[in-house]
């Protein structure tokens, strides 16, 4: 039995939400038997959302008061804060010491120095963690990696929250070593050409009510529970399938896109950053 515990900004998000239900599918799947022992949150929900207390009585979660009595309790540890990714280091300099394995939830890091810097703490204290959006594993992804040139499209809510999507799918399918970036805005679309210096490269095509897409082949297979799946596999104790690298490569990506809304039809220097 994998015990694993939640932390959280605040709970009542969607990813809290739903992630119970499909680490019990996951566990029905894998044959890892799982459970949800508890859960820590920096502050209630804002806006009318539940408070701490009232997200766990709901959810039938016992509320811890601190990520380190929490984790005396688990074997694994899920962070959150999908909405907050500017937290992710700070909640990983409190949650890494304290040993376990570790899932950091999307948008692992807005910049490639906070990726670079939760990577190599990890490292120092020997504690297993790996970040990474969902649509890494949609078999459309899955299938066209390899490829020198692709092209994407998907959706976003907020740029900050769902550029990591996108990236996440660039990198999955070309590799690292990105080059340079460069944003075309029409409206409320958003248009990336990127360039690699050998070559490879990608377009990606984000509006808000988009579909996810590769090469022109819609995304539907079910990357949510394919990545549940995988979660529950590392917290049992098996090595994740892809390269650290590649999360420090998104991270370039989400940099550079958010660099390029503020210097559009300009080239941003991936390379660099």
């Amino acid at each position: 039995m994998i015990r694993i515990g939640f932390i959280d900004n605040y709970l009542d998000e969607w990813h809290a939400d739903n992630y119970p239900r499909l680490f019990a599918k996951a566990a029905e799947k894998t044959g890892i038997a799982c459970e949800i022992v508890g859960a820590f949150a920096l502050r209630d929900g804002p806006n009318g959302k539940k408070s701490t207390e009232e997200w766990c009585r709901a959810k039938g979660i016992r509320q811890y008061d601190s990520p380190e009595a929490l984790a005396e309790d688990c074997d694994a540890l899920l962070v959150f804060a999908p909405d907050d990714p500017e937290l992710h280091p700070e909640l990983a300099a409190c949650v890494l010491p304290l040993g376990k394995p570790t899932f950091i939830d999307k948008t692992f890091a807005l910049t490639a120095e906070d990726a670079r810097g939760m990577l190599a703490l990890a490292e120092r204290l020997g504690v297993r963690m790996y970040s990474t959006s969902s649509l890494r594993y949609a078999e459309e992804v899955q299938a066209a990696k390899g490829r020198r040139n692709v092209t994407l499209t998907g959706n976003y809510v907020h740029l900050k929250d769902y550029l990591v999507h996108v990236g996440e799918m660039l990198v999955s399918i070309i590799g690292t070593g990105l080059g340079a970036l460069k944003l075309r805005v029409n409206g409320a679309e958003y248009r990336f050409e990127v360039r690699c210096a050998d070559g490879r490269g990608g377009e990606v095509v984000l509006t808000p009510k988009g579909q996810f897409s590769v090469d022109g082949t819609e995304v539907k297979s079910d990357f949510f529970g394919r990545q549940i799946e995988q979660i529950l596999r590392f917290f049992a104790g098996a090595e994740i399938d892809f390269d650290r690298a590649e999360s420090i490569e998104v991270a370039k990506f989400v940099q550079g896109g958010l660099l390029a809304v503020q210097a559009e039809n300009e080239w941003i220097d991936l390379s660099v950053l």
